[in-house]
């Protein structure tokens, strides 16, 4: 999860307020500067300022996330409609926020617009994390006079997207975890246990078992090898993360063939597809430009494949194809999802379609989340047992010849 990229320092200071009294405290900000504007538009006049030691976990805490980006947005959404003014709903949020990196945040955005700035420049000077989508909806809704209403679409469309980043992953974490743990153990037994019996089976002078040989060989292969296969493989992960971050070609190769895997490439097109869409619709409901909201759209996800397919949209769209005939020259999208946006083009009912489409492409996700999750574990339980249970049955053959030469 992202964080703000606000190099922040903890500040301790001393002053006194309007009234006249002594008051110190301490504060997050990115330089002593910032600690005095933050100070000084509070009334309170400052007579010494130092820097504080901070540990790095205690500083993590406090920085403001994607997350916090959410919870914001879905409170502004709901204070505006509550009749607040902007300034007003900003400050009550920043002396609320459970976060100093989030106080900052909101206080440094309330400055801004104070001191005559647009809501969306200060937004994008606050912090790195609202991004080309959250500022372009906020700048179109500042020229219509919509920001309660955008704030509201933003945080739902937000939400919806952090919920289904959530299950794509914990789908994926569980037989990730279980599958590593299974290597793990089974490496183990190979390399520590196995060696033991041998030796107490060759002291024996019994001859042991075809299957019970091979897993030796494995076993004595893994032990002599070790230090190589690692050295070969910390080489190729270096390789291959060189190659993600230096060749274009490659990574988007790369990337096009993670959506051919079987089971898991289809849920992470339907993911990215649902989240495509989504944005799509809130940017064109809100009043932004079908090209501008294709354009804002290029880089809600890091599939370089996907990318490519709508800069694609993008250009041909802005040669006055239609939507959905240039979907279909990009031969990524889905045909449901084409056919939609024909009816939606066709009838000027684009962002109602779009929705569709997301909503769609979103209960088939779970749907296949809950399919991949039936299926997961009886395949992980089959897996553990050939893996896991084969080298166990290696260990006992030879105790069971053992038995038969001794008797």
């Amino acid at each position: 999860m992202k964080s703000t990229r606000l190099p922040l320092h903890r500040y301790r200071w001393t002053g006194r307020n309007i009234a006249g009294k002594q008051i110190n405290d301490t504060m997050f900000a990115r330089d002593k500067y910032e600690v005095i504007s933050i100070l000084t538009n509070r009334h309170i006049y400052i007579r010494d300022i130092k820097q504080i030691k901070i540990s790095f976990y205690s500083l993590k805490k406090q920085r403001m996330t994607a997350k916090d980006i959410n919870l914001f947005t879905r409170q502004l959404a709901t204070l505006l409609n509550s009749g607040l003014s902007l300034t007003l709903s900003l400050s009550l949020l920043a002396n609320n926020h459970p976060k100093s990196g989030g106080q900052l945040v909101i206080t440094l955005i309330k400055n801004a617009i104070e001191e005559g700035c647009p809501l969306s420049e200060a937004l994008k000077k606050a912090s790195p994390l609202f991004d080309n989508t959250y500022i372009h909806l906020v700048s179109s809704a500042e020229l219509s006079g919509q920001l309660a209403q955008t704030f509201e679409r933003i945080a739902h469309y937000r939400e919806k997207t952090t919920q289904q980043k959530s299950k794509l992953v914990k789908a994926m974490i569980y037989p990730i975890f279980v599958l590593l743990l299974a290597f793990l153990v089974t490496y183990l037994m190979l390399v520590k246990v196995i060696p033991e019996f041998e030796q107490m089976f060759r002291s024996f002078g019994a001859q042991l078992p075809w299957f019970t040989q091979k897993i030796v060989t494995l076993s004595r292969w893994l032990s002599t090898n070790t230090a190589k296969q690692l050295t070969w493989f910390i080489a190729l992960t270096s390789i291959y993360k060189f190659l993600i971050v230096y060749s274009y070609r490659f990574h988007r190769l790369i990337d096009k063939k993670k959506l051919s895997i079987p089971i898991v490439g289809p849920l992470i097109l339907k993911s990215i597809i649902a989240r495509f869409s989504r944005s799509l619709a809130v940017m064109v409901r809100s009043g932004v430009p079908v090209i501008s909201a294709i354009r804002n759209s290029i880089n809600l996800t890091t599939n370089l494949y996907f990318r490519a397919a709508v800069n694609q949209l993008f250009d041909e769209v802005s040669t006055g194809v239609p939507i959905y005939v240039a979907m279909t020259k990009t031969h990524c999208f889905p045909d449901l999802m084409i056919q939609m946006v024909m009816v939606g083009e066709q009838s000027g009912s684009l962002d109602c379609m779009l929705d569709k489409v997301a909503d769609t492409f979103d209960t088939e996700l779970d749907e296949s989340i809950d399919k991949l999750n039936t299926l997961v574990e009886p395949l992980l339980i089959l897996f553990l047992g050939v893996v896991v249970g084969g080298v166990v049955i290696a260990i006992y053959l030879p105790i069971f010849n053992m038995m038969d030469v001794l008797g």
